[in-house]
């Protein structure tokens, strides 16, 4: 899996680029292909065209951390993309993931904030919630029982009516999940979502295929609320814990506008509370 997660990836990031992105010449004469080509690449990072050959079909072990600085700057990775490529080509040790409960401090702390907030671990699935995001996302449908915010948002019922941003939440998830993968490569339950969410959602399939790679940190959502409407809201995440295994993600809105003076309309007349998760989505 390693090797193949390795090859789809550097293809992947060769594709995207043109010569001149990576300051290079496109001579004339050069063979039409979309991107990069592994000589190019071989020539940015100052290795031979055949080690980079076997680096990306996986052939070529013990990689030195500047090999994979050199490749990471030609193929202009960011971050999270740097952190995804050194995590796939190492060889991991094997790691069954049990993600830890949310602890008082997390269930404390959603007490305090009055906008829907949830705490979730690296695979998305609802450790702890307030009353706001309860009643904000769940409806009293079947998607409580599923546990996962991916799950409530793509595959929930009546997923794509109330979460009509089904493209752009699809492209969030899949490349969180890329990330995680690389994270976490022997997490069963990992991997059983992501083929979940692959065979049953149609945006998460074609996301997914594009190759996208970063930790989720924000970013804007609509929500059809059965009560309050079309909502355009901001999502925001941090993580709470230093081992990166509990995330705090939290709704707000745009200050002044209609959104927000819903929330808050809401926050005041029914104060947030700790929701167990027999009621909210709550871990695995």
């Amino acid at each position: 899996m390693a090797e193949s997660q390795l090859s789809k990836f550097l293809r992947s990031r060769r594709d995207r680029l043109e010569p001149r992105d990576a300051g290079l010449v496109d001579m004339p004469r050069r063979r039409r292909v979309p991107g990069l080509r592994r000589e190019d690449v071989a020539q940015l990072a100052g290795v031979s065209v055949d080690y980079y050959t076997r680096l990306e079909q996986g052939r070529s072990s013990n990689v030195s951390d500047s090999v994979l600085v050199a490749v990471a700057k030609a193929l202009l990775l960011d971050p999270d993309e740097r952190e995804y490529l050194v995590q796939i080509t190492r060889a991991h040790a094997e790691r069954h993931i049990v993600f830890p409960q949310a602890d008082e401090t997390a269930r404390r702390l959603l007490r305090w904030i009055s906008a829907p907030a949830l705490v979730l671990n690296p695979r998305l699935d609802v450790l702890a919630s307030n009353e706001p995001a309860e009643l904000l996302l769940v409806e009293g449908d079947s998607a409580a029982a599923q546990r996962n915010l991916a799950r409530i948002q793509l595959l929930g019922a009546n997923s794509r009516e109330r979460f009509p941003d089904q493209r752009v939440i699809a492209h969030e998830f899949a490349a969180h999940l890329r990330m995680m993968t690389s994270r976490f490569p022997f997490d069963d339950a990992l991997t059983t979502l992501i083929d979940e969410l692959y065979s049953h959602s149609a945006s998460f399939r074609a996301e997914w295929e594009s190759y996208p790679v970063r930790s989720i940190s924000g970013g804007v959502t609509t929500i059809d609320h059965h009560r309050w409407g079309l909502l355009s809201l901001h999502y925001e995440v941090a993580t709470v814990t230093p081992d990166l295994q509990h995330l705090l993600w939290i709704y707000t809105a745009t200050p002044g506008s209609q959104e927000e003076r819903t929330l808050r309309a809401y926050a005041t007349s029914s104060p947030a509370a700790d929701t167990p998760p027999s009621r909210l989505p709550g871990s695995r």
